[in-house]
This record gives C-alpha cells, sequence and structure tokens, in this order.
C-alpha cells in the first residue's frame, strides 16, 4: 500500500511527518501508526470520523472528540497535540480549547503562517491548514469536490 512508499521516501530524506490521522481509519492500522511513531513523526486527530459539524450539538462534537482523543492515545501510548477536524463547526475551537491537551489546532485556512488567537480568555495556537499539500486535488479535476 502507498503508506508505507510514502514512508520510506521520508526516510531517505530524513524527513519528519505530522499525520493526520481520523481516528477510525488509523485504529485498524497499529502498524502504520506504529511505524510513524517509531521515526518520531506526530500523529494528530483528524477527528473521530469524516463528519461534518457545522450543523451538530455540541455534546455530540465534544463525545465525538474524546473518543477519537481515546483511539489516538491508545495506539501510540499518549493523546494527540494537534487537532484537525476539516469540517469543523463554530464550537470547534472552543471544544479544542475546554478538552485541553492540545498543544494547537489547524482548522483554519486564514494564513499561511502559525498564529495565537485568544479563546475563552486563553492563548491558544493555531497553526494553518494548507490545501496545497492535500492529495485530496487529485481526486476531482478542479482540485477539491
Amino acid at each position: 500500500p502507498g503508506v508505507w512508499r510514502v514512508l520510506r521516501v521520508f526516510d531517505r530524506r530524513r524527513l519528519p511527518l505530522t499525520i493526520f490521522g481520523v481516528a477510525v481509519a488509523v485504529g485498524p492500522h497499529p502498524e502504520a501508526v506504529h511505524a510513524f511513531t517509531a521515526r518520531g513523526d506526530e500523529i494528530a486527530c483528524h477527528g473521530l470520523r469524516w463528519l461534518s459539524y457545522q450543523l451538530a450539538e455540541p455534546e455530540v462534537e465534544r463525545k465525538h472528540m474524546a473518543e477519537a482523543v481515546e483511539i489516538i492515545r491508545e495506539l501510540t501510548g499518549s493523546a494527540p497535540l494537534g487537532w484537525y477536524t476539516g469540517r469543523d463547526s463554530p464550537q470547534t475551537r472552543r471544544l479544542v480549547v475546554e478538552h485541553g491537551g492540545f498543544l494547537y489546532d489547524s482548522d483554519s485556512y486564514a494564513d499561511d503562517l502559525p498564529y495565537w488567537t485568544r479563546v475563552d480568555g486563553q492563548d491558544h495556537l493555531v497553526v494553518p491548514y494548507t490545501l496545497d499539500t492535500n492529495d485530496m486535488k487529485y481526486v476531482s479535476m478542479s482540485g477539491f469536490p
């Protein structure tokens, strides 16, 4: 599978990776997760499932966040430090800060550089996500569905 080819390419170049892992997708593939963590790569959490939370109740999003973090923790031995929903809601960032333990979230496309913001009186780091490095652009003619 492609994951091993990608891993070999990055190994040869000694480049670190951040893997945005959807919890239910990485769960059945502990061998891949362990290969990345053995290299020292970061496994950031990309949510429980690939769901849109735009209209979700905060309790549902909070519950899914906790479940996703637990799956990543079980696989890696530690909680993820980064969070990226991708289909976030108006309350996602607040829930990330409320959950605690995350160093940053990537639920922003607003800049090319990391930036600090205030959430409920706390400083919070945002590392914007870039669609330029997303392989989804190879799936549709326009680049993104």
